[in-house]
């Protein structure tokens, strides 16, 4: 019986500890967040200092992604106006169409998402992307596919989206 219980027990704790849901942790601590993904997704980290995108992922073999980009304000930033210059260069787009947005939280603090398709070298993509500030750092979430397999990844996203935690 004690084997019986040990053996059980065991099989408990190593169930909690693993990761269940199949999801691993990304951690950037000079860009100040950490966020979850799917751990049969690829990561691609980009140290260039003149382009934002810190770090993007890929689903393999499809056109999937999600990238985060990060930016240094000079002051602390106001989201709206960052929405706004951010929407305006987005209609600027070719094909741009936008489905929905509006304001809501992402780990404690408030955001801006809108959810568009536009056309870039030539493939048409369906986007869903969150514009979050925490004090001066203004971080772009950028949910990309194709409009025919965008459904079937928006849980997915959505998944990611939670999982994305800011270091405040």
């Amino acid at each position: 019986m004690k084997v019986l219980t040990s053996l059980f027990i065991s099989i408990i704790f190593l169930y909690g500890c693993s990761s269940i849901d199949g999801y691993n942790t990304y951690e950037d601590k000079n860009m100040g967040f950490s966020i979850k993904y799917p751990g049969d997704w690829t990561i691609e980290e980009d140290d260039n200092p003149d382009t934002p995108i810190s770090v993007s992922f890929y689903k393999n073999s499809s056109r999937t992604n999600v990238s985060v980009s990060y930016s240094m304000l000079q002051r602390v930033g106001d989201l709206q106006q960052l929405v706004e210059i951010n929407l305006s260069s987005l209609k600027e787009q070719e094909d741009f169409v936008e489905f929905s947005s509006g304001y809501e939280y992402v780990h404690k603090l408030q955001g801006y998402r809108i959810v568009f398709s536009h056309t870039y070298n030539g493939t048409e993509y369906k986007v869903m992307m969150y514009s979050l500030v925490s004090g001066t750092n203004f971080y772009v979430l950028a949910c990309t596919s194709t409009p025919e397999s965008f459904d079937a990844d928006e849980e997915t996203f959505n998944k990611i989206i939670k999982g994305f935690k800011f270091r405040i």
